[in-house]
């Protein structure tokens, strides 16, 4: 390139060159025009240009007007210079260019040229920023190509750079004429601004990146006062250490970590890798479908619902929605743990598919909160403590976005009559995939999470909002600050006693839980606050009950509220979805199916669906608990081994030792994988664990499970039992709290309260039974605790009743027969709910079947649904009223008998079918329904109208006869309305039922002479008012269990008759014992009508029908034995012995075996007295059995005694007794007259098909006596 100037034409960098006359600087080119300088006595070059002499004689001159341009120019001597300028440029030679461009002609120069920017870089990187983030240069370290975050860096701080430097040496050139090559003094300054520059551009980006990230660093906590409540981000839970507890804390270890050298995986002690997890995981839990037989989808549900709590998702996220796929080469970085997939999987073989998907937990010092010489630490924003952080939110910003600002309430929109979390546009899980129509815009976007976090979250909010109406209601000074904070510690009372006395009791054993003092057997606070407890979650706690996952079902079955099954929902494909409970109703068919449906069996077993396809269309396959092994691995989590050995446990010495506590096959898998017994992973072990006796965990993580509970709670300042701040509860609201069971969330939560309206004395008889005792309104109602005739005789910790000496009587001694079940006969020990009893091989009916044992479950007691303290006896469940109210007709509750009513002329609904009445059919849960499918399934007021033949046909004669009265009394009463009618037919239809039951069928069974002594009846035709409110109108438990003595008077076959008492057919019991519609097919119910009163029951003489006594249950058990199973029945109810009974009803007292035979006789004494010990061990059921019967009676005085106990009780408690005359709608003498001509034959001549005669003791044969 030719530059003129003056007279001289130069060649830059070299080549041809000519002379001109003069230099002019109007001839310079604009990049090296400037003003004219003198130097020394001449007139200088341009400003900026300069001479610098060389060796070889050439001169070069380099122009530097702008700092970004430089020219150089080359002349071939020293003559070719205008003479004036050679004296200068001789001096020149002296000079040396300090520039970058000039640096390559000397090396030395480079060299000190990066020396000075790359010691200014570094003390950028070092002190530039409280918290230096450096991402990571390359993608691989054979990868040249720059990461995205690194180029994303290098671009911040090279802006950041330029930006101070481009003004300073601006304003510098523009105000004071200073360069930095024209002005040599000043060089100094320009490279001090040069350097300030790029520390200042590494600084800004740092601090850039920094503040992206200085909310996972650092936390800002406001000064605490201990009188404030509980603060959402957690903080001030400690005022000594305001930090403890608040978001961002970091995960305890129980053990130091165990990862590799710079943080990787963990190893085997060898050095080499751990065992291919997926292949490890195949072989060790098998894919398959288990239903376990006594625990819900409410088990996972809770569980899903608190990791969500102290758990914070950003891993999931991360490999799920974010990373570019691990398995692809070009999606590989240092955060990738791809699980390679062997070639003979045996589930992907065929599928193509190599590797699974999985990334390394996101970590505190990848983001620059701790150092790299740590262990590595897996980020968790949520606080560590039980606080339904997934709903309320994590910090003040999340709780006030959720809030609606009146009334304490949490924002909330109403669909359909539900309410619901607001919809808006936070993150929601895969919520384009496909887009989802409702978005929950809640205080945490953490409740947009899989269906089951979902659902109790919804729960919790509904509860929530509740409480705060209900509190607003009660307070109405009460400002919204006040009301929020009360319900949110109130509602989190209720999820922190749901989780400890009633899912972990289930999960870990409630006597493991009082044991170590996680759980009380007290009612009122407990304050074992220790305030130098850290509140912190152990990662091993977070990675250890992810064992979980394999009791989740794949399937999520949907039922409507009467229990009918609805569908099914997969769950890979609702696994993150957002939105589908809004969809069609879903909410409520998975509500009802979390406690209908079983949550998968503990039984190293995993769903299919939860095995290989979790993620559903998000990824082609995943493993979750293949993923679960590895993310062991990834936070270095110890061994199995050093694990049991902290928790004080026998250590595996060599692998031969697992087989104390796994089964055989997987401790061979184990053997064979491992290379040493100290590499078994921790998740690997505890997944094949025999579990502990009552529980659902083996020890290892029963350990860790417990010491993590007992730091939430001594941890926890406002846990719900402390009363150390000033915002406790009471002691009286603590005994309300621990009433409260996950039933409140539902709609069972009325098995353990009552919500009573006002009594009046003037109104009807309630179908609920509440008001019956107008001074104790709740006697008398539906699910009223069984009596007690005798103290309960339980085992410790409500076991079974046994022998004085402890050990637990035989039933097979006793009878031969017992009870068989799949489950309770093979999985016992894990199944604190079986009665299982071997069968011996001799057995004199079933010693020729494969059949050695016999199906019986304890019953559902009070204590199990969690309203009744464990620490009281079990008391079993009656959801009936316990008066004689024909509640399986009517119903229990108001809603039932609403159901129940036509709402016109005080009928109930009904259908005729050629020319018969019958209940409505409909889709109420029918006994074996499906198995076949029925014709018929009566919607009444009660299911239990859909029982046992008996009770139907019985049923259906007095349904008839209400609607009869009701037809009757609109006659004679036009003006009367439907309630009337409706009340009236129902006291009438009560009353012929009772007299019946008193007067008619009593008489026939205990004898009239005994009950006319008693004062059980009366012979008399006026009223009788004996009513006493002192009296509970309850059912004792005895009268329960021991008139299940009437199964040994049951005919195995019911005989059916036409109606001139030709035998027509014959129905087998246990073909029809649980069917719904047999009556209605082909006129069955005219047949069994008229055997009804023809055929003879069985007779009382030690016999049992073999259809009764074998197989009554047919094709739903292989063997079944009713009276066998109504002894333990006895047993699980803690009924003391016969003697006792004996003794409390004024019998004489069998003192000896030998004392029996007085009325017993013999042969049953003799197998009594080798079956028991003691005379004091046998069961009252058993004595029952064997008593001679009394005069007139078919019974002996044992069971005579408890039934006349329960008769006076039933009377002389129900202030609406058709013989009463002390309340407003008592019958008058007349109408009493009247009530008392009915009698069973009666009823039957009425209300029976095609009965035309039948003998005026219809509890009597016709030829009877």
């Amino acid at each position: 390139m030719l530059i003129p100037i003056g007279g001289v034409v130069v060649q830059v960098s070299g080549g041809t060159k000519r002379t001109m006359s003069t230099i002019s600087s109007s001839a310079l080119p604009m990049c090296y025009r400037a003003a004219f300088i003198k130097t020394g006595s001449h007139v200088g070059l341009p400003m900026g240009l300069k001479l610098v002499g060389a060796a070889t004689g050439r001169i070069y001159i380099l122009s530097v007007v702008e700092p970004a341009l430089t020219c150089s120019h080359e002349l071939s001597s020293l003559s070719e210079i205008p003479r004036p300028h050679r004296r200068h440029a001789s001096s020149a030679k002296q000079f040396q260019l300090q520039s970058d461009e000039c640096a390559s002609l000397r090396p030395n120069l480079l060299f000190v040229c990066s020396g000075a920017w790359a010691f200014f870089f570094v003390l950028g990187l070092n002190l530039g920023a409280p918290t230096v983030y450096i991402p990571q240069l390359r993608r691989e370290s054979n990868n040249t190509v720059v990461s995205d975050e690194m180029a994303s860096w290098l671009c911040s701080a090279s802006g950041f750079s330029a930006i101070p430097c481009l003004f300073i040496i601006t304003f510098l050139t523009k105000y004071y004429g200073l360069t930095e090559y024209i002005n040599p003094k000043y060089r100094g300054v320009f490279l001090a601004v040069k350097s300030t520059s790029v520390v200042s551009g590494v600084w800004a980006a740092n601090a850039i990146g920094t503040f992206l990230n200085w909310r996972w660093c650092t936390i800002d906590v406001p000064e605490c006062s201990p009188y404030e409540p509980r603060r959402v981000d957690g903080t001030c839970n400690n005022l000594h250490y305001p930090t403890r507890g608040a978001t961002f804390t970091p995960y305890h270890r129980l053990l130091p970590s165990n990862n590799a050298m710079n943080g990787g995986l963990r190893t085997s002690i060898t050095g080499l890798p751990l065992p291919n997890a997926r292949k490890l995981r195949v072989s060790l839990l098998s894919d398959g479908r288990v239903h376990n037989k006594h625990y819900t989808q409410l088990v996972t549900n809770h569980l899903l619902m608190m990791t969500g709590d102290i758990t914070s998702a950003h891993d999931t996220i991360n490999y799920i929605l974010v990373t570019t796929n691990c398995c692809f080469t070009e999606g590989l970085n240092p955060t990738c743990m791809p699980i390679n997939v062997p070639s003979n999987d045996v589930h992907l073989r065929e599928s193509g598919i190599r590797c699974l998907n999985l990334t390394r937990a996101l970590t505190y010092q990848r983001l620059g909160c701790a150092p790299n010489t740590l262990p590595p630490e897996r980020i968790n924003t949520s606080p560590p403590l039980l606080d339904i952080s997934n709903m309320y939110g994590i910090n003040s910003i999340g709780v006030n976005q959720s809030r609606l600002g009146t009334d304490g309430l949490l924002r909330f929109e109403v669909d359909k009559g539900k309410e619901w979390p607001p919809t808006g546009a936070p993150i929601c899980l895969a919520n384009e995939l496909p887009q989802e129509t409702y978005c929950y815009n809640g205080g945490n976007p953490g409740l947009n999470a899989p269906l089951g976090i979902q659902l109790v979250g919804l729960w919790h909010f509904r509860s929530h909002n509740h409480i705060a109406r209900i509190l607003a209601q009660l307070n109405p000074c009460w400002g919204d600050e006040r009301i929020f904070l009360t319900a949110r510690d109130i509602n989190l009372a209720f999820y922190q006693h749901i989780i400890y006395y009633e899912l972990m009791p289930e999960v870990l054993g409630y006597d493991l839980l009082l044991r170590n003092k996680v759980i009380f057997d007290t009612y009122g606070h407990v304050d074992d606050y220790d305030d130098s407890l850290e509140p912190r979650v152990s990662i091993e706690y977070v990675i250890a009950t992810r064992w979980f996952h394999t009791m989740q079902e794949g399937r999520l079955q949907l039922f409507d509220s009467q229990g009918k099954f609805l569908n099914e929902l997969d769950m890979m494909d609702y696994t993150l979805r957002t939105g589908a409970l809004r969809v069609n109703n879903t909410v409520d068919g998975v509500t009802q199916g979390s406690f209908r449906q079983p949550c998968a069996g503990s039984d190293l077993f995993v769903d299919p669906e939860v095995g290989e396809r979790i993620l559903g269309p998000l990824q082609r396959a995943s493993d979750v608990s293949s993923s679960d092994i590895m993310k062991g691995r990834d936070v270095g989590l110890p061994s199995y081994n050093s694990y049991r050995q902290l928790c004080s446990l026998p250590v595996a010495k060599t692998f031969d030792d697992l087989y104390h506590w796994m089964p055989k096959d997987q401790a061979d898998v184990i053997s064979r994988s491992y290379e040493s017994i100290d590499d078994v992973d921790l998740l690997a072990g505890i997944m094949v664990e025999r579990k502990l006796p009552g529980a659902m965990v083996g020890p290892t993580l029963a350990c860790i499970m417990l010491d993590q509970l007992i730091r939430w709670r001594q941890s926890d300042r406002f846990w719900y039992e402390n009363s150390i701040h000033p915002g406790a509860f009471t002691q009286d609201y603590v005994l309300y709290v621990c009433q409260i069971t996950l039933r409140f969330m539902q709609p069972f939560w009325s098995w353990c309260t009552l919500d009573i309206p006002e009594c009046s004395p003037y109104e009807p008889r309630r179908v609920d039974g509440s008001c019956n005792n107008l001074r104790y309104p709740s006697r008398g109602a539906t699910y009223t605790p069984y009596h007690r005739m005798l103290p309960s005789n339980h085992a410790i910790n409500g076991g079974l009743r046994t022998s004085i000496t402890g050990d637990v009587t035989s039933v097979h001694d006793t009878v031969n027969y017992v009870i068989f079940t799949t489950t309770c006969c093979t999985l016992r020990e894990l199944n604190p709910m079986c009665l299982p009893i071997d069968v011996q091989n001799d057995d004199l009916h079933l010693r020729y079947s494969d059949i050695r044992c016999l199906n019986l479950t304890r019953a559902i007691t009070y204590q199990r649904i969690g309203c009744a303290p464990e620490t009281l006896p079990p008391e079993r469940i009656n959801t009936s009223p316990p008066m004689l109210d024909l509640s399986n007709v009517y119903g229990n509750d108001q809603t039932s008998v609403e159901q129940s009513r036509e709402r016109s002329g005080g009928l109930l609904r009904s259908e005729f079918v050629k020319g018969k009445e019958w209940p409505p059919d409909g889709s109420v849960f029918c006994m074996l329904n499906q198995r076949p499918q029925e014709s018929y399934c009566y919607n009444a007021g009660n299911p239990a109208m859909n029982a046992l033949i008996g009770i139907q046909v019985v049923g259906l004669w007095f349904f008839r006869s209400h609607n009869q009265i009701a037809r009757t009394l609109a006659q004679l009463n036009p003006c009367w309305g439907d309630d009337r009618l409706f009340t009236t037919a129902r006291d009438i239809n009560l009353a012929f039922y009772q007299h019946i039951v008193y007067y008619e069928l009593m008489p026939a069974i205990i004898g009239y002479d005994l009950l006319l002594k008693n004062n059980v009846i009366f012979d008399t035709y006026g009223h009788i008012n004996d009513y006493d409110d002192t009296i509970e109108p309850r059912v004792s438990i005895e009268y329960v269990i021991s008139t299940r003595w009437f199964h040994s008077v049951q005919e195995g076959r019911l005989q059916l008759f036409d109606n001139q008492g030709k035998l027509l057919n014959e129905l087998r019991m246990m073909d029809h014992t649980l069917r719904t519609g047999a009556l209605r097919n082909n006129d069955t119910m005219e047949g069994v009508t008229q055997g009804s009163f023809r055929q003879p029951c069985a007779d009382n003489d030690y016999l049992v029908d073999p259809e009764v006594g074998e197989r009554i249950l047919g094709p739903l058990q292989r063997a079944s034995d009713v009276t066998a199973s109504d002894i333990m029945k006895g047993r699980d109810v803690g009924l003391p012995s016969y003697n006792r009974y004996r003794q409390h009803c004024g019998l004489p007292v069998a003192k000896s075996f030998e004392d029996l035979y007085k009325w017993m006789p013999k042969d049953q004494v003799n197998v009594i007295s080798r079956s028991y010990e003691f005379v004091e061990d046998i069961d009252l059921m058993v004595g029952i059995l064997a008593e001679r019967a009394m005069p007139n009676a078919i019974m002996g005085p044992t069971l005579a005694c408890i039934m006349i106990d329960q008769l006076l009780r039933w009377r002389k408690s129900d202030r609406f007794w058709y013989e009463n005359s002390i309340h407003p709608g008592s019958f008058t003498p007349g109408q009493l007259y009247e009530i008392r001509k009915m009698t069973m034959a009666r009823m039957i001549c009425e209300h029976g098909d095609s009965v035309d005669s039948v003998q005026p003791y219809a509890f009597l044969l016709s030829n009877y006596g």
